[in-house]
């Protein structure tokens, strides 16, 4: 399990890389009627490193740190560095996607000014 983990976000696939830790450690709800997931041993190593790609590549808001709370419900020993880090590259994330949103408003607004025409006043004269 520990290989195909690290391989999978070794190439790229870090949405599969959490699903493959969600199924081993039974993290997530089992759908219907059926017996709860038994956990499998995973280095705590594994899943840091996989913490720390995430946060390194831009999926601490939407992968990293979802996986971090139910790791941390499960009790699962996670590095108290590694759980600040992939917080605070969330956070980082967060703002970025914030400015990005009032810099395309201020794109949209300047095209708009840019491309205005004379047609589109109204001017009464007297």
């Amino acid at each position: 399990m520990l290989g195909l983990v690290r391989c999978c976000f070794g190439i790229g696939r870090f949405s599969e890389a959490v699903s493959l830790v969600d199924a081993a450690l039974g993290l997530r709800e089992p759908d219907g009627p059926t017996p709860p997931p038994r956990r499998t041993y995973i280095d705590g190593c594994v899943v840091e490193e996989l913490l720390g790609a995430l946060g390194r590549r831009g999926l601490a808001r939407t992968l990293g740190k979802p996986l971090l709370r139910r790791l941390q419900a499960s009790n699962f020993e996670i590095s108290e560095d590694v759980a600040t880090a992939l917080v605070r590259a969330a956070e980082a994330e967060a703002q970025q996607a914030a400015s990005e949103s009032v810099l395309q408003q201020r794109r949209i607004q300047f095209q708009h000014w840019r491309y205005l025409r004379a047609t589109d006043f109204t001017v009464e004269t007297q």
